[in-house]
């Protein structure tokens, strides 16, 4: 791990402190290898150790913004039973989506993200 992919343990979502992991390879999700899952049960994102590597760094925060997506779905209730993303392919395509727009607006306009670290 480098110190540019110094990753906090935790990570605050709503009222709920969600662990942030970094394990070996070992979760396949619908028979597709994941860079990451959240957990909501246990409160936890985990993220394989692979992408702390400096030339995994885009895919390492663009899993960390997927997974922190699915965690505030989670919580807003968006995916709860009649939500509009009740069904797992439907937050799956969702998250994936604003996950992918939000990464690339960030990383091409860094004077948005220096704006909100310094407004919020």
């Amino acid at each position: 791990m480098t110190k540019q992919t110094q990753i906090p343990k935790t990570i605050k979502i709503t009222y709920a402190d969600i662990s942030i992991d970094f394990v070996d390879a070992s979760f396949i999700k619908q028979n597709t290898d994941c860079y990451g899952q959240y957990i909501q049960r246990d409160n936890k994102i985990e993220i394989q150790k692979e992408l702390l590597q400096p030339e995994k760094l885009n895919d390492l925060i663009n899993t960390l913004l997927h997974e922190v997506t699915h965690a505030a779905i989670f919580y807003s209730g968006l995916n709860a039973p009649g939500g509009p993303l009740d069904k797992e392919e439907t937050e799956e395509l969702v998250t994936n989506n604003l996950t992918n727009i939000l990464h690339t607006i960030l990383k091409d306009n860094k004077w948005l993200t220096l704006l909100l670290t310094k407004m919020i």
